[in-house]
């Protein structure tokens, strides 16, 4: 009997409970990587949203500069005028096509070009305040022009990221609008 359980401690191997700790560490780093790989993904689309604001902020710019011979007040009727929350005002200056949302969904703008967004229905503009925007923020002396994303729809890390980038990347924040500055009015 002694020789059978000598025997049996030296044959090699794992018991269960040795087993059963190993996967669950395994099970712990694994939703660990989830989170980190989780993060990383509102870095990118933030950063994304970020670049995409200062492509519209530089094309808004360039479209100011070639409208320099027009009112200020010209200027503002034709971003108010504008169907398409601005945008088409900065199709010369842009080089890819950019969706927009009618009444009844998601309609391509074969005229105006956007930006560099993965798929159109990233550059979602309509009725309700949401993607991307160039148009008066303010009233009065405090009247600016802007590009502004809206948040509504995306998710709380991507919006805690562009808070963390707002000083760097010259961005201001309120009420879902995250925004840079084009021009304030001269009065």
């Amino acid at each position: 009997m002694r020789e059978i359980r000598a025997k049996m401690r030296k044959r090699p191997g794992f018991t269960l409970v040795e087993l059963l700790i190993v996967i669950i560490i395994i099970g712990i780093l694994a939703g660990s990587m989830m989170l980190v790989a989780g993060s990383g993904t509102d870095t990118a689309e933030a950063t994304k949203i970020v670049s995409n604001l200062r492509s519209l902020k530089a094309a808004a710019l360039m479209w100011y500069a070639d409208n320099l011979g027009k009112s200020f007040d010209d200027m503002e009727t034709a971003i108010k005028n504008a169907a398409d929350d601005g945008l088409s005002l900065l199709q010369p200056y842009m080089d890819r096509k950019i969706a927009f949302r009618d009444e009844e969904g998601i309609a391509p703008a074969p005229l105006l070009a956007g930006l560099l967004f993965a798929t159109p229905a990233e550059a979602v503009v309509g009725p309700a305040p949401k993607g991307y925007h160039f148009h008066i923020r303010g009233s009065g002396a405090d009247r600016a022009w802007a590009v502004s994303f809206f948040t509504e729809g995306i998710g709380s890390g991507v919006v805690e990221k562009l808070n963390g980038m707002k000083d760097s990347s010259g961005m201001g924040e309120e009420s879902g609008e995250f925004f840079m500055i084009i021009r304030k009015s001269p009065e």
